[in-house]
């Protein structure tokens, strides 16, 4: 089944409610529509976003480029 993309796009917009049980209700409102299409947020989302970066190790955040080197104790 295919996900309604502008119900989902309007469902979601709901979720900036400064109401708390707004938020959570269109939350819950977005799950059972994907949940209903037969899909997850990773089917959905993975359509849209760029691939994870490359590892780098437990310094994965900055670029070797900009690492200081390590010292030996």
């Amino acid at each position: 089944m295919i996900i309604d993309r502008e119900r989902l796009l309007k469902i979601l917009r709901l979720t900036e409610s400064n109401h708390d049980g707004e938020a959570i209700a269109a939350m819950r409102m977005a799950n059972k529509l994907i949940r209903s299409a037969g899909k997850t947020w990773e089917d959905v989302v993975s359509r849209f976003a760029a691939p994870a970066p490359k590892s780098y190790g437990s310094d994965y955040r900055t670029p070797p480029s900009k690492r200081r080197p390590k010292t030996e104790p």
